[in-house]
């Protein structure tokens, strides 16, 4: 009882004005569905179920910001292995989509992605072992420690397969280790180990191989790349003369999830694409701004730059493809894209990283049962 009513008085009210500037974004992410499905048959379908989506999000972030961020880090470890339990889930009994196995069917027309809600678990789970006094990321124990962690989640979504997302995942880790102060010899060896990895993928899978090959080819193999070059060309600096996004409607696979940064480009030209990527810039540095004060604890701290600059690196690979700048890897546009797996794990991410932000260092006192709980009012301020 007394541990409920501690808990009770440690609860926050949710950060309005945060929550507002997500809301407000997430919305003109629904605009951009809409007008890149604007010309198909039924356009408000699939900004609809954002919409649907995004109430989830919005009720689920208001949930997590308002739990003290201490619990997360006592509950990190049990977070992360249910994470992997359900990847594992995913292998057995998930939905085949495109020969990839990363989805379980939940209904008519509803998929969930595993991969995307674990991507987050897996930084708490690495910024509570990273946070603590006695890890060191110069010493090769404190390294393994959090790599396998990280490899265990990144070996089974190579599994599904899902080349993409494996290198979100592996990104992720290796920010965790960087803003950890990990030594950079062990940083350059697992850029190295990744590089590998990819290489006896693409070696694996013949049609990923096949991407690599069209991007270089100059014998007419790149009719993908080549819609996003015409898409891109269209918008000019405000948009098509002709109005919305007609060539993305036409030509471009999937313009409201995978290619809609080119969706965006065409509807709003270069100045509505430079936004976007203003946006997704500025989150990064007032993610890393905000993980820079003196009252949060270091693996709250390692938790919030990592998550800003986790949603800044899928942004920026994502925008990459979309201007053929390096080949197509099935990367979604954090907020903007459609998927209700994407949204509402990012919305997850976004209310753990303002529960953390909100967070003191805690003030520990030992309870009759021996575990350690934080002094009422050290969870928030």
């Amino acid at each position: 009882m007394e541990k409920i009513k501690r808990l009770l008085s440690m609860i926050q009210h949710p950060p309005l004005a945060p929550l507002a500037a997500i809301t407000l974004f997430a919305l003109w992410g629904c605009l951009l569905i809409y007008t890149a499905k604007a010309f198909g048959n039924n356009p408000a379908y699939f900004a609809g179920r954002q919409l649907i989506w995004l109430g989830i999000g919005i009720a689920v972030f208001c949930i997590t910001v308002m739990i003290p961020f201490y619990y997360y880090e006592k509950w990190a470890s049990w977070i992360y292995c249910f994470a992997v339990l359900v990847l594992v889930g995913v292998l057995i009994f998930g939905k085949k989509i495109n020969g990839m196995t990363g989805w379980f069917e939940l209904g008519d027309d509803i998929l969930f992605q595993p991969s995307e809600f674990a991507k987050g678990a897996m930084i708490l789970f690495l910024s509570s072992l990273a946070g603590k006094d006695e890890w060191n990321g110069r010493h090769g124990r404190s390294f393994v420690k959090v790599l396998l962690p990280a490899l265990i989640c990144c070996g089974l979504v190579m599994l599904e397969p899902d080349l993409g997302s494996a290198l979100v995942i592996s990104g992720a880790f290796l920010i965790v280790f960087f803003i950890a102060g990990g030594d950079l010899k062990y940083i350059l060896l697992c850029i190295a180990g990744v590089g590998a990895a990819a290489i006896t993928f693409l070696f694996m899978r013949p049609y990923a191989m096949k991407r690599i090959t069209d991007f270089f080819s100059s014998d007419g193999e790149m009719w993908h790349l080549k819609q996003f070059l015409y898409t891109l060309a269209r918008g000019g600096w405000t948009g098509s003369s002709e109005g919305g996004a007609l060539w993305a409607n036409s030509y471009l696979p999937l313009p409201h999830t995978d290619s809609l940064y080119a969706t965006i480009v065409e509807a709003a030209g270069f100045v509505g694409g430079l936004i976007v990527l203003g946006l997704f810039v500025l989150l990064g540095i007032l993610f890393s701004c905000m993980a820079q004060r003196d009252n949060i604890s270091r693996s709250a701290a390692i938790y919030v730059s990592t998550i800003g600059m986790l949603y800044l690196m899928q942004a920026l690979l994502h925008i990459s493809v979309n201007l053929v700048m390096v080949p197509t890897t099935g990367i979604t546009l954090p907020l903007l894209s459609y998927g209700g797996s994407s949204l509402i794990s990012t919305m997850i991410a976004f209310g753990v990283a303002f529960s953390a932000i909100r967070s003191h260092k805690p003030t520990v006192t030992q309870s009759a049962a021996g575990d350690a709980a934080p002094e009422p009012g050290s969870g928030s301020r």
